[in-house]
């Protein structure tokens, strides 16, 4: 059993919807992802999908690291009604991310799909890189805690610095000094995900990631029949996700390589959450030492 999945950065849906929603209704995707959907609230569901998808957006004007330009960018997961779904509101940063949950089964199994739809436009800024990859990675930490669980990152991140081969998920940065593309990979090493996406654009770049937790490894083709208009730098995918008959839980650093920076990362994110709890620890006993 396997789940189909279409991807595709569009760069604006505003002036599309009519074309886009007849192509959508000659197809069925069981799920849907758009990046740079250029969308506001004057645009309804119901312009751009029929009535067989719940439709999950978070429009640029809705994201609060874009106050100061509110137009362009955008993500939509849009998921058959015929699979349970919803967002987790929770998971998302400050940018431009969109995390929806989908409950599968196969046989007896049920297992949860959580899917995060990303746009980081140009030119990407560390601080922005940095905030994204700090909340899904504390994201990705609940997700381990729970059986049953496969996720999947996919979107545009706009890192052509790095060059991905299909051989056993290497890859290559072609501009080492950039601190920016190693913390990317860093961040993909500590959570243990795979890109699978090696299909390049017109520049020989691949901007548009499929990150995944699953050793069960999706296919990842270009799409012959496209939702839209296709821009050269953005080839649309047709993912295919096979449902596991049993359980999965990510292998948390089991394949992790990660830089010292990294385990300075982690270091302080453990030493922080010690803190806490001995902040805490010392409050219950100064309130216990208040109560005598």
């Amino acid at each position: 059993m396997s789940i189909t999945c279409y991807y595709q950065n569009v760069r604006g849906l505003n002036s599309k919807t009519a074309t886009f929603r007849l192509n959508v209704l000659n197809c069925n995707y069981d799920i849907i992802i758009l990046s740079e959907t250029w969308l506001n609230a004057s645009v309804y569901n119901s312009e751009i999908f029929d009535d067989r998808y719940n439709v999950y957006r978070r429009d640029r004007s809705s994201s609060t690291h874009s106050k100061h330009k509110t137009t362009g960018g955008g993500v939509l997961i849009a998921v058959l009604k015929t699979l349970p779904s919803q967002r987790l509101n929770s998971f998302e940063s400050d940018c431009e991310d969109l995390w929806v949950s989908i409950k599968t089964s196969r046989g007896s199994k049920s297992i949860n799909l959580n899917i995060c739809a990303i746009y980081i436009s140009p030119p990407v800024k560390r601080t922005i890189l940095e905030t994204f990859i700090d909340k899904a990675t504390e994201s990705l930490e609940q997700i381990m805690l729970q059986n049953c669980n496969s996720t999947f990152i996919v979107g545009d991140f706009n890192l052509g610095g790095i060059k991905w081969f299909s051989e056993s998920n290497k890859h290559k940065v072609t501009n080492k000094g950039n601190n920016l593309f190693k913390t990317f990979i860093d961040f993909t090493h500590l959570n243990g995900l795979n890109q699978l996406n090696n299909i390049s654009n017109v520049k020989g770049n691949i901007l548009d990631l499929v990150l995944t937790t699953e050793t069960n490894l999706s296919a990842v083709n270009e799409s012959q029949f496209p939702l839209s208009i296709i821009d050269s730098y953005h080839p649309p995918l047709i993912i295919d996700i096979p449902i596991p008959s049993t359980a999965y839980t990510s292998p948390y650093y089991a394949k992790a390589k990660p830089s010292s920076q990294t385990f300075a990362n982690v270091t302080t994110h453990l030493l922080k959450q010690l803190l806490i709890i001995l902040n805490g620890s010392m409050n219950s006993m100064h309130a216990l030492t208040s109560i005598k």
